[in-house]
């Protein structure tokens, strides 16, 4: 009877400790879900029940100085399928496939995103017209919604293509004065957050939220349209004719330095806009700011500019051209097969026909200038409507000039002829 007895007291022993274990590892399991990983999980519960997106304002439009625009923005809409939704082969491939009817799409690259992504949802179309985006909500797929978008237009085409630059699919500039300007054509992004159901539907009556946007500004540009696809034009005519690699145009307004037009070749188009061919890559850059290249004859107009700010010079003043000037170890002449006679010489010549000589005589020092000019006052001018002086015509340095400096000698380019409108420096070679 005792043993009987301590049999009974041993199994319900036995139950009780059994109960009290399960309860402790419940507690602990519990401690452990709502005190130690609380943060991790409300995190996750909250990210199914509350939905946050972000809202992109109008961007900026890109302006010609006449008010044309070169890039502006339209309202889009993108596709956007929760992951779990399309969980299911049939599902998703049914979904995608009355998408890919709408948008002309390939619902097999829609299904292989959501597959693939480890986001709660994913964009499986983009860029949707008003009546595309209509006509897919009526379609009332499980886990499917539109998100407001937008999308940029080029109303001139792919004229200043490299100057303008791309956005992105989040409508951020990635190249040119889209990226340069994004600070004042981007605006401010927006929020909303709502409330959505398992499905990852908004809940009509649920709580909501909503910071607006900020629209973007406008921006207008110094380049002129008209003057841009000139010169657009006449580079492609210049690189087919010459059969060069590429080439670079840069209109600017002397007065105020203003581009009027930036033209590179080889270009893109961008219209047709494709990131993922990496053999384009190398078209996005815009030569006329990035590239090096021997500038040459265009520090002649800066030496002069210099001696004109520094007042050595005027634009009226005259000076002997002996055609060849030298100073320390600097020499600057004519090609030997030029003939030297002298000539009277004055800045404006200077940049007419880049004369080599004469931008170095404009920099040089004031006595050794003014002896100069008092020969030139010596030297009768040559006057070609009353035919005198045509048998001994002034020479000008012009575009035949070389120039020494140390021992690298520049070649001088083959002769051209050239006749100035100017009648106090007549030249012919």
């Amino acid at each position: 009877m005792a043993s009987r007895k301590r049999g009974v007291n041993w199994r319900l022993g036995a139950v009780v400790a059994l109960i009290a274990l399960t309860a402790l590892a419940l507690i602990v399991r519990l401690v452990q879900l709502q005190i130690v990983d609380h943060e991790r999980y409300a995190a996750e519960a909250r990210n199914i029940h509350v939905a946050r997106e972000t809202v992109t304002g109008r961007r900026g439009a890109l302006l010609d100085r006449n008010g044309y625009p070169l890039a502006a923005s339209k309202e889009t809409y993108d596709v956007m399928a929760e992951v779990k939704a399309w969980k299911d082969p049939a599902e998703a491939n049914r979904a995608a496939a009355a998408i890919a009817a709408i948008t002309d799409g390939d619902p097999g690259e829609m299904v292989a995103a959501a597959e693939g992504a480890s986001i709660y949802e994913i964009a499986v179309a983009r860029g949707l017209s008003y009546d595309e985006a209509s006509r897919v909500r009526d379609l009332n797929l499980p886990g499917v919604r539109l998100l407001r978008s937008s999308a940029r237009l080029y109303p001139e085409g792919n004229v200043a293509a490299q100057l303008i630059g791309f956005v992105g699919q989040d409508n951020v500039g990635l190249t040119g004065l889209e990226a340069d300007l994004e600070g004042i054509i981007g605006g401010a992004r927006g929020t909303v957050v709502f409330e959505r159901d398992g499905l990852g539907n908004q809940i009509a009556l649920g709580d909501r939220s909503e910071l607006p946007p900020l629209p973007g500004s406008d921006v207008v540009l110094t380049i002129d349209r008209f003057i841009q696809r000139l010169a657009e034009r006449e580079l492609d005519r210049a690189v087919k004719e010459h059969q060069a690699k590429g080439g670079t145009i840069i209109v600017v307004q002397p007065e105020t330095g203003e581009i009027l037009a930036m033209a590179s070749r080889p270009t893109f188009d961008l219209t047709t806009l494709d990131l993922s061919d990496e053999s384009k890559l190398a078209l996005y850059r815009n030569r006329a700011i990035t590239d090096q290249y021997e500038p040459g004859s265009v520090f002649k107009l800066i030496t002069t500019a210099a001696a004109l700010d520094l007042g050595l010079v005027s634009p009226d003043t005259w000076w002997y051209d002996e055609g060849a000037f030298r100073s320390g170890v600097a020499e600057a002449s004519r090609p030997s097969q030029q003939s030297a006679s002298p000539s009277r010489c004055r800045p404006p010549v200077i940049a007419a026909h880049s004369a080599t000589v004469s931008a170095a005589v404009s920099s040089d020092g004031k006595r050794r200038l003014k002896a100069r000019r008092a020969r030139a006052s010596n030297t009768p001018r040559p006057n070609p409507i009353s035919g005198n002086h045509i048998a001994a015509r002034p020479r000008s340095p012009g575009c035949g000039a070389s120039v020494r400096t140390g021992m690298a000698v520049r070649k001088p380019r083959a002769r051209r002829r050239y006749f100035m409108n100017d009648p106090d420096c007549l030249a012919v070679w």
